[in-house]
C-alpha cells in the first residue's frame, strides 16, 4: 500500500512537471528584451522647439499640474472629489500602481435605444462595477466599454492659475520620452511635451481645455541615425523622411508649435486643420533647446502617473474638444502605425563617412559656419575639510565660445556609493561635500551649449579627495 503523502507527490509530479518543462522551453525560446536607445542618443535627437510670438500657454510640469488638481469622477451627481487638491499621490494614478484610486461603484440600467439610467454609490451593489485610475476612462473616449458613456471617467481638475504654464521660460518644464523597438525591429524615441492649457482660437474658439500632451517621434536606423520624424497634430502624425527633416545644430529636429493648439509641425507658417480653420506656427517667439537641461529628461514610462487613463484636465458638456486629453501610456500611440509595418522593416544603414551617397539620397549637411564651443577636461585634488553650507570647495569649469555659453550639461558621473557627496550647480561649477571619504575618486563628463544650441564635445574631469594628516594628504 502506497503512503498517502508519497501518492500525493507522485500525482503532483505527473500533473505539473510536464507543464513546468513546457514553460521552461517557452521562456528559452522567447526573444530577449528589446534594447532601449541610449540616453546620449535620446539627447542627440531631442527637438529644438519654436513657439509662435503670440503663444500664451507654455509647457508645464505634470507633477506640478497634479499637485494643483483635484481628482474627480465625472458623470456622477456629486460634488465630492475622489482626492482634493494637494493630496493626490502621483504614483497611485498610473497603470502600474498596486494601490490605485478607484471610481465609485457604477450601475447602468438600459431603457429604450440609447436611453439609460446610471447610478453611482460608494457602496458595492449587485451588478455594480468600478474602475481603477489606470483603466482607460477618459471622458468621451471611444471603445471604453459598455458601462462608460459621455462624461463618465476620471479627471484631473486643475487650478485656473496654472494655465499659462511656465510662460516665456519653457526650459523650466521637464521633457519626457519613451524609447524602444518598433514592430518592424527599428529603434524609435518618442518625446512628450505637456502644457497646462490648450486654446485653439481663430475668431471663434474651436477647442479649449486644461492639460495638453503633444509629441514628436523619431525613427532611427539600426546604427541609430535619424531616418524619419513624425510630428503630432490634432490626433494625427505627419511623417517627414530623413532628408527633409529640418535640423538645428546638425541633429535636433526643428519643431514649430502652433499658437494655442500646440500642434507640432516641421515648418513654420499657416497649416490647414479643418474647413476654414488653420494653425498658425510663426517664427520669432520663444525658443526651447529641449536637450539643454538633461537633468529634466526622464523616461515617461518610469513615472508614477504614466498610464493614467483619465483626462488631464476638467471635463465639459461641450464634448471632447473642451475636455482634458488622455496622457502617455498604453492607451495612446507612441509613433505612426506604419512604423510597425513592412515598409520600414530593416532600415538601411546610412552611408559611411566619406562615401558618396547613392543617387537620389540626400548628401551630408555641410559643417556649420560657426564652430561649436570647446570644453576642457581636467584633474583636480579637492580637500575634504571646511567649506560653507556643507560644501568643501567649489570649482568652476572653463569653456570657450565666441557666441557665449548658454547651458552646461552633466552627462555622466561615477562615484560609486558616494555620489551623494557631489554637487553639480548647472552653471559650470561643481562642489564636493565634507562627507566625501578621503582617497575617493570621482569622474564625470560634461559638455556645454552656446546660445545658438551648438554643443561641444564631451570633456572628462577627475577628482581625488584629499585630507591633511591622512594616507591621502593634500598637496602642499
Amino acid at each position: 500500500m502506497d503512503h498517502p503523502i508519497s501518492s500525493d507527490k507522485q500525482r503532483w509530479r505527473r500533473r505539473f512537471l510536464p507543464l513546468l518543462a513546457a514553460l521552461c522551453v517557452a521562456l528559452a525560446a522567447a526573444p530577449a528584451a528589446a534594447e532601449t536607445v541610449p540616453r546620449s542618443v535620446v539627447l542627440e535627437y531631442a527637438p529644438k522647439v519654436y513657439f509662435d510670438p503670440g503663444e500664451r500657454f507654455f509647457p508645464y510640469s505634470p507633477a506640478a499640474f497634479i499637485a494643483r488638481s483635484e481628482l474627480d469622477w465625472s458623470g456622477c451627481r456629486t460634488s465630492n472629489p475622489r482626492k482634493r487638491r494637494g493630496t493626490i499621490v502621483p504614483s497611485k494614478l498610473g497603470v502600474r500602481s498596486a494601490h490605485p484610486y478607484f471610481s465609485p461603484w457604477l450601475r447602468v440600467r438600459k431603457l429604450l435605444g440609447p436611453l439609460r439610467i446610471e447610478s453611482c454609490s460608494e457602496k458595492r451593489a449587485n451588478g455594480a462595477a468600478r474602475f481603477r485610475s489606470g483603466d482607460y476612462t477618459r471622458p468621451y473616449g471611444g471603445g471604453r466599454g459598455r458601462l462608460l458613456s459621455g462624461r463618465d471617467g476620471f479627471v484631473l481638475d486643475a487650478a485656473d492659475a496654472i494655465h499659462p504654464g511656465y510662460a516665456g521660460a519653457p526650459s523650466n518644464a521637464p521633457l519626457f520620452y519613451e524609447s524602444g523597438v518598433t514592430g518592424a525591429g527599428n529603434y524609435f524615441v518618442n518625446y512628450w511635451f505637456f502644457y497646462a492649457y490648450d486654446q485653439f482660437k481663430r475668431g471663434v474658439t474651436w477647442q479649449a481645455h486644461e492639460g495638453d500632451w503633444e509629441q514628436l517621434a523619431v525613427l532611427l536606423t539600426p546604427d541609430m541615425r535619424l531616418f524619419a520624424a513624425a510630428y503630432a497634430a490634432h490626433g494625427h502624425f505627419a511623417t517627414v523622411q530623413r532628408g527633409d527633416v529640418p535640423l538645428a545644430n546638425g541633429t535636433h529636429p526643428r519643431a514649430y508649435v502652433a499658437r494655442g493648439s500646440h500642434a507640432t509641425y516641421a515648418t513654420p507658417g499657416s497649416h490647414p486643420v479643418a474647413g476654414p480653420f488653420h494653425d498658425q506656427a510663426g517664427e520669432g517667439g520663444t525658443t526651447w533647446n529641449s536637450w539643454a537641461f538633461p537633468g529634466d529628461f526622464a523616461p515617461g514610462d518610469e513615472q508614477g502617473w504614466w498610464g493614467f487613463g483619465g483626462a488631464w484636465g476638467s471635463t465639459s458638456r461641450l464634448g471632447a474638444e473642451y475636455s482634458g486629453p488622455l496622457g502617455p501610456g498604453p492607451h495612446k500611440p507612441r509613433y505612426p502605425e506604419e512604423w510597425d509595418g513592412g515598409g520600414t522593416r530593416t532600415l538601411p544603414l546610412e552611408a559611411p563617412v566619406g562615401v558618396q551617397p547613392p543617387v537620389g539620397e540626400p548628401h551630408p549637411a555641410p559643417p556649420p559656419v560657426n564652430p561649436p564651443p570647446t570644453a576642457s577636461g581636467a584633474s583636480f585634488t579637492m580637500a575634504r575639510n571646511g567649506g560653507p553650507n556643507g560644501v568643501t570647495y567649489v570649482k568652476a569649469l572653463h569653456a570657450s565660445d565666441d557666441k557665449g555659453i548658454a547651458a552646461w550639461q552633466l552627462l555622466y558621473q561615477d562615484f560609486g556609493s558616494g555620489s551623494q557627496n557631489f554637487t553639480w550647480y548647472g552653471d559650470g561649477r561643481f562642489g564636493l561635500k565634507p562627507t566625501a571619504p578621503p582617497g575617493a575618486r570621482l569622474s564625470f563628463e560634461y559638455r556645454v551649449l552656446d546660445n545658438e544650441g551648438a554643443a561641444s564635445d564631451r570633456a572628462q574631469v577627475t577628482i581625488v579627495v584629499c585630507q591633511n594628516g591622512t594616507a591621502t594628504p593634500c598637496p602642499p
